[in-house]
Order: C-alpha cells, then structure tokens, then sequence
C-alpha cells in the first residue's frame, strides 16, 4: 500500500509540474521575406516534425508546447522544400515573445553503427540531436538497421548515440556542410559480452533464506527467478 501512495505521489508531482507555454515566432528567408508553409515542431523524426505547426502567410507561427520545468524549449523549423532551416532555444523568460527566424542552409548528418567486440551491428539504435547552446533537443532518429540520416541546419550541436547491447557515445560538433561520421564502433555493454556464456560468480549482501556464499550453482536442476530493477 505504502509504495502505490509514493506512485501515486509521484505522478501527481509530475502533473503539477508539467504546463503549456506558447512559443511564437515569424519565420524569414535570407532576404527578409516571410516563410509560408514552414514546418515548426519542438521534435523531429529525422526530417518528420513529431506534432507542430505550420507558418502561415506572414511566416507567423504559435505552438503550444508542454513545459516541464526544463531551463529551456528547442524548435527546430524547415521550409516545406526541406532545403533550409534554423533552431531556437526559449527560456521561461522567453515564452510568449514573437522571435524572428531567419532560415539558412540544411546539412545532411548520416552515419552507420558496428559493434566490433559483438561481431555484428546493434539490433536497435538510437540518435538524439540537443541544438546549442540550452542542450534541447530537436531531433531523434532510431534505427534496426544501424544506421542515420538527417537534416539540421547549420550550427553546434550535441549528439547521442545509443543503441540494444551498446555504450553510449556523445559528441559535439560544429556542423558547417554535410557530415557522414562513416561506421561508428560502439563498445558492447559488460552484460552483453556475457551472452552464450556461464553466469558470473554472484555476491549477495543481503538475502533471506541463503547464505552469503550462495551461487548460481547451488540452484542446478531447481527454478531460479532473478529480478533486476533500474531506472532512468
């Protein structure tokens, strides 16, 4: 009973925290013109925008977005060509006021995934793409396939790689034309380096019913359920 009230609590923390700010802007090309049509979203699947909002004839956009008491909100914004954008982060002190957007060129930034102690790719990766400076991020692209490719306008960024089996890897760069990071090995998690072979020796500390000493072993031939928790 006591841990479905710390739950319970726990979520209701989170509801209280969360709001809806507005985040409002006008988007310009590099002559000054509005930007009709341009695509505006908090977060984007490669070049997909996850929700958002479309600029309208005077390149005017407001997009309601959740706010969670993060230092920052970061949009990302294409022309509906995809040929050319711009990033923005807004603080809490920012919320509300109309910013002007002056879209530049797009950069392709794409890659592949190996895992040399494994032998084979990961079966599941991950990229998020944090727009600098705030560290918001913009842009995500997972892939069973081992491998990326995106869009972003140029600037610094902040890249995490991830995947099933696998080390993080983050990176900054400062993008200034299309890069392609080629095939980046990463190292393989202690327990996936484990896969096929014998358990570990085990260390119990605190146990009811076994000894200190106890082992995988002592349970050949008998069910054994192990339960792992984590967090994130």
């Amino acid at each position: 009973m006591t841990r479905v009230l710390l739950i319970l609590v726990l979520f209701a923390a989170v509801a209280t925290a969360q709001e809806k700010v507005s985040i409002q802007g006008k988007v310009l090309d590099a002559d000054g013109a509005p930007v009709a049509g341009a695509m505006v979203a908090t977060m984007w699947d490669r070049e997909n925008p996850l929700g958002g909002v479309v600029t309208d004839a005077e390149g005017m956009f407001d997009l309601p977005a959740d706010y969670y008491g993060r230092a920052s909100i970061g949009i990302l914004v294409m022309d509906k060509e995809k040929k050319r954008g711009v990033t923005s982060i807004f603080s809490a002190q920012s919320f509300g006021e109309v910013r002007e957007l002056t879209l530049e060129k797009l950069a392709r930034v794409s890659g592949k995934f190996s895992c040399k102690e494994l032998g084979t790719p990961p079966p599941w990766t991950n990229v998020y793409v944090y727009a600098q400076p705030g560290d918001a991020r913009v842009l995500q692209c997972d892939s069973r396939e081992a491998e990326f490719s995106f869009l972003l306008p140029l600037g610094d960024y902040r890249i995490h790689m991830y995947g099933s089996d696998v080390k993080d890897l983050r990176e900054q760069i400062l993008l200034e034309e299309d890069k392609d990071f080629g095939t980046v090995d990463l190292p393989a998690t202690n327990l996936a380096k484990l896969y096929g072979k014998p358990a570990p020796a085990i260390k119990v500390t605190a146990a009811r019913g076994v000894k200190p000493e106890v082992q995988f072993k002592d349970f050949k031939g008998r069910y054994l359920l192990v339960e792992f928790w984590g967090f994130w």
